[in-house]
């Protein structure tokens, strides 16, 4: 099966830092472990936060450049820049986008601001961000599940049935890519998706694994494996029944998605 690459970039860590101070971030109502303090002014970790947001972050190196997107805008910020672009508007920010002393990339409560359109609030030392922009992430494992049967349905196939086993190797083998860095149906020590599932106890008649990476949503990745032949045969697999799915954020690519596939014996 052929990998499915999304776009090839340099990869930097843009890691969420702690907080120094007693406050507390929410957004849209959920609390995020993006938020702390420099020099006294409020900043955000910029992959926590819009990784809260639903966005999928990548870091470009040579221009020094983090986008943060969803299927519909892109959102750029450069380090050590006062301004924000959200696809080919900007906007200028009081303070600019820094590095933290430990390397994670992190940008004032303006840009935050400006990015998503939203509203912020303080309350009793807390802050409070809300915006329309903000992605609801619950779920997103059934409904790539429920885009997929979809396409089995126009093909005249029955259902694929959610398991529980196979979603567990899903998400092992995306969690993997994303900390591990790479992409890939082997992991770096060769073991094989049918490796993994039997190293899990999983025992099958048939059996086939789809992975991808940076597509920023469940539509956006079923999308490319259907334009992708190897991956739609999978999808379109009427000897496949049964079928777990996961992903994970992270890495060069922002995003990790995979799909496995069986027929139990």
């Amino acid at each position: 099966m052929k990998k499915l690459l999304y776009t090839t970039i340099a990869a930097a860590v843009i890691a969420a830092p702690v907080t120094s101070v007693s406050a507390n971030l929410y957004l849209n109502g959920t609390q995020v472990d993006a938020l702390f303090y420099e020099d006294g002014a409020a900043k955000l970790g910029v992959r926590s936060f819009f990784e809260a947001a639903g966005y999928t972050i990548q870091w470009f190196d040579e221009s020094l450049r983090v986008a943060a997107y969803d299927s519909e805008h892109t959102i750029s910020m450069y380090a050590e820049k006062n301004y924000v672009f959200i696809d080919k508007t900007g906007f200028v920010t009081d303070d600019s986008v820094t590095f933290s002393d430990d390397g994670s990339l992190i940008m004032p409560l303006e840009a935050a601001q400006k990015s998503l359109n939203a509203n912020i609030e303080f309350k009793n030392g807390d802050i409070y961000i809300t915006s329309d922009m903000v992605h609801d992430q619950t779920g997103w494992e059934y409904e790539v599940l429920e885009l997929t049967n979809k396409q089995r349905a126009e093909h005249g196939l029955d259902a694929l049935i959610w398991n529980q086993d196979l979603a567990a190797a899903a998400e092992e083998h995306c969690i993997d890519m994303a900390e591990r860095d790479y992409f890939d149906h082997k992991t770096p020590e060769g073991l094989s998706p049918f490796d993994r599932m039997k190293k899990l106890g999983i025992t099958y008649i048939y059996a086939a694994e789809n992975i991808a990476a940076g597509q920023p949503d469940p539509q956006s990745v079923v999308n490319a494996w259907m334009n992708s032949p190897n991956h739609r045969k999978n999808i379109l697999n009427k000897n496949l029944k049964e079928v777990g799915i996961a992903y994970s954020r992270g890495g060069a690519y922002g995003i990790y998605w995979a799909q496995e596939f069986s027929t139990y014996k």
